[in-house]
């Protein structure tokens, strides 16, 4: 039986006023290319030959609101309708309702109470996202809030998020770790004012934040926070040219565990020689016969070690 897709991140999407001009950024600053696909005006961006994320022009209605370029992310369910209805009995609001497109799934746009836009979505087809990302994935999604236990109780009854680690960031408060299956997936805090609105922040693996976040201003950008260690390795959050907020992230690189030294061999002790010249005239004394009616006494076998039992547990999305 193959993982289920609740809770995972699994698709990444950007919405903008020029994806054309979009597409030279993020191909110098996060390393995608980009090809069109079968609905014209939606454009996927690249990592090899592996998808990463969409990439559209901001619809009418969108720009009408007054709706700024932004990011929007997919988050898996196993059955979009049950998730909707869920979700607004816990003080959720329904942007668009559940859509079915060949191919790609179901997929409906969803608010929670603080105000954040995110994406309920059953992929057609596809399995869990691996863990940590690649380089050109997305490793980290963070959640801006106004109020993150409320918003905790809210995203944890849709999709089994766990608390980790809570981080004290002094007066801006908890940083509260998001697990999911054991694995970190994210984060959230209460947003400080100069964030105006709740919502997601996805961050893409890179190989070199520093050189990306110089990457970003050659390309026409803004770095609006960073290059800053954070426990796990280095973040830059960024303006894109038509404003969207993103951000990047260099994971450390774990420590090569350290070679065992070799023990050295004990030397074997002389026995001294007054307990040999003992020994061996007691050993002449004794007959032969006595000696063999004494076997050795077995040793009791040793007791097998008790086995831990090993454990373990992002995919496609798409619109904010």
């Amino acid at each position: 039986m193959s993982p289920s897709i609740r809770g995972h991140f699994l698709w990444h999407e950007l919405i903008t006023s020029n994806p054309e001009a979009a597409k030279p950024f993020y191909r110098k600053v996060v390393g995608w290319t980009s090809q069109p696909w079968t609905d014209p005006g939606y454009s996927i961006f690249m990592t090899g030959k592996a998808p990463s994320a969409g990439l559209m022009l901001m619809p009418p209605e969108l720009k009408a609101a007054g709706a700024p370029p932004h990011w929007v992310s997919y988050i898996g369910t196993d059955d979009v309708d049950a998730t909707v209805g869920h979700a607004t009995t816990l003080g959720g609001q329904v942007l668009k309702g559940v859509t079915e497109l060949a191919v790609v799934g179901k997929f409906a746009v969803l608010k929670d109470p603080q105000g954040a836009v995110f994406i309920a979505y059953t992929p057609a087809s596809g399995g869990v996202p691996s863990y940590p990302a690649a380089l050109g994935g997305f490793s980290w999604n963070e959640l801006a809030t106004t109020n993150w236990q409320a918003a905790f109780a809210f995203y944890s009854a849709l999709f089994g998020w766990e608390k980790g680690q809570g981080m004290d960031m002094g007066p801006m408060g908890i940083y509260q770790i998001l697990q999911l299956n054991g694995d970190q997936i994210g984060a959230m805090f209460n947003k400080p004012p100069e964030i105006p609105v709740p919502n997601w922040l996805p961050y893409a693996r890179v190989k070199n934040v520093a050189a990306a976040a110089a990457a970003v201003k050659g390309a026409g950008g803004q770095v609006i926070n960073g290059p800053m260690d954070v426990p796990g390795g280095s973040i830059v959050q960024l303006l894109d040219p038509q404003g969207a907020v993103f951000a990047i992230h260099t994971m450390a690189e774990a420590a090569p565990a350290p070679k065992a030294a070799k023990p050295k061999p004990k030397a074997a002790k002389k026995p001294a020689k007054k307990a040999v010249k003992k020994s061996v005239k007691k050993a002449v004394k004794k007959p032969v016969k006595k000696a063999a009616k004494k076997p050795a006494a077995k040793k009791a076998a040793p007791k097998a070690a008790k086995r831990k039992a090993a454990k373990k547990p992002t995919g496609r999305k798409r619109g904010r």
